[in-house]
């Protein structure tokens, strides 16, 4: 018995040794933002910068065996605000104020990875990681003039509002939870889609992301 379980375990090995192995992934998709941060103007104006935008990320990751892995990852997202108020229109020129506000945020993740095989070409792939954003909350206001005839624009900063509060850079730690599938279309290339969860104490947002993987 011992002599067998000796000749199996070279196969063994060779068989784990075939399952591991490193892979990149790219997405691309919808973001839904929520969070407290507003930009606040001299004039009494305020701005939340909470519409929803694209997202994009990228990660590299190592699958150890068939069930389990670990991805580092990076993300990108923003979000924005604004609200604009007619001065005047004098000889097809027209004046405008506009402010805005924008939110961007750079975020990492360290996440170990679940795989489940459902066939030879299709998996479904899920994990609970932490993550480190950076966010950078930022506002202007410009005075805007366009000419309706040879459609031309300038934009100047306002002469006398200003940016009273809501300007900040914070750093945040949380919790990141992905679900999603990755299908197989050609040797080692996967087309997916995945939803993303993140928390902290900054924000809160949703991710809906198609993917492109490869593992070598």
């Amino acid at each position: 018995m011992i002599k067998k379980a000796l000749i199996a375990l070279p196969a063994l090995v060779m068989s784990t040794a075939v399952m591991a192995q490193p892979y990149v992934s790219l997405g691309y998709g919808y973001n839904a933002l929520s969070h407290d941060n507003s930009v606040a103007f001299s004039d009494g104006t305020s701005l939340t910068p909470d519409s929803s935008d694209s997202i994009w990320s990228g990660s590299v990751g190592y699958r150890f065996d068939n069930d389990f892995g670990l991805e580092l990852g990076y993300r990108q997202f923003n979000a924005d605000a604004s609200r604009s108020k007619v001065v005047s229109v004098v000889q097809n020129t027209q004046t405008e104020d506009e402010w805005s506000a924008d939110l961007k945020a750079k975020q990492f993740v360290v996440m170990p990875v679940y795989f489940h095989d459902v066939n030879d070409k299709l998996r479904l792939k899920g994990g609970l990681g932490l993550t480190y954003t950076k966010y950078k909350t930022t506002g202007s206001v410009s005075r805007e003039t366009e000419n309706e005839v040879t459609d031309t624009e300038s934009s100047v900063s306002h002469p006398s509002i200003s940016v009273s509060n809501g300007y900040k850079t914070e750093n945040s730690v949380g919790l990141a939870l992905n679900v999603g599938t990755e299908y197989e279309v050609y040797n080692g290339l996967y087309l997916g889609a995945n939803a993303g969860f993140t928390f902290d104490d900054v924000a809160n947002n949703t991710q809906l992301l198609g993917t492109v993987a490869y593992y070598f």
